[in-house]
Order: structure tokens, then sequence, then C-alpha cells
């Protein structure tokens, strides 16, 4: 018996500015679960499982060290599925104002609502603010 999961990948590099202390309703990366067509949809909700995060952000400063994401089936941010949850940034060899912080969470879900689209929200530690150009949800059947 071959047993296997198929992962998705949902991406937006939409630039998100000036991303600063604090969740703001008007900043954030809408991505829509796409379900491939051999899995039942008739309630028109999402149902997968969440594999990973992935948040790339430009415009670093010394004190930002962190990035808070949350993830939300509304672009309101209330109806929450993946609570505010602090990753550390990873800056790249050559740069210390590029990097990236990535979340794992491994839980299947259901959509709130009855469609496909999920909401990442942004909050940095420090001072200062900075650009979210990346973002990547995987899922799993």
């Amino acid at each position: 018996m071959n047993i296997r999961h198929l992962d998705h990948p949902s991406i937006n590099d939409t630039n998100v500015a000036t991303v600063a202390q604090n969740f703001d309703a008007a900043k954030f990366h809408k991505h829509t679960l796409v379900v491939p067509e051999q899995i039942d949809t008739s309630s028109g909700k999402f149902l997968g499982r969440i594999e990973s995060i992935i948040i790339r952000c430009t415009g670093l400063g010394g004190s930002n060290t962190s990035l808070t994401v949350k993830g939300t089936w509304d672009a309101a941010g209330d109806h929450v599925w993946f609570p505010d949850t602090a990753g550390t940034i990873a800056t790249g060899v050559t740069t210390s104002t590029t990097g990236s912080a990535v979340f794992e969470f491994k839980l299947p879900v259901e959509s709130y609502f009855a469609n496909a689209d999920a909401y990442l929200f942004f909050k940095i530690n420090g001072s200062g603010n900075i650009t979210i150009d990346y973002s990547q949800i995987v899922w799993s059947e």
C-alpha cells in the first residue's frame, strides 16, 4: 500500500510596506488555498493540513529580530486559525537588511467561511518598520 500526501504551495509576493509593532487590518497577504478537482469541495470550504508558513521581509534594522504572524479566515483578522506566533528572523549571509521567518503548523483545518481564502497578518519587534515582500503557505491533502 502506497500512502502519500501531496503538498500544495500558495504564494503571495505583493509588497506590504510599513509593517510595524502592531497588527494592522489593512496590512495582510491573502492566500487562496486552491483545492485540486479530485477532492470533494461541495461545501465550498477549504479542508486540508496547513504544513508551513514562510515569510520574507526587507528593510530590517538592528532591533528587528523576530516577526509575529497571525493566520485568519477573514480580511478583518478576526476568525483566527493560526494564533499569534513569533519566529526568529534569519538574515542573509551578505546582508542584514533582508531575512525570513519560518513557521510550522501541521494541523488539519477547515475554513470558517465557504471559500478557500486565508489571510496572514504581520507585526515585528523592535523599532521602525519593515516590508513583507513574500509569503508562502504550504498545505497538504
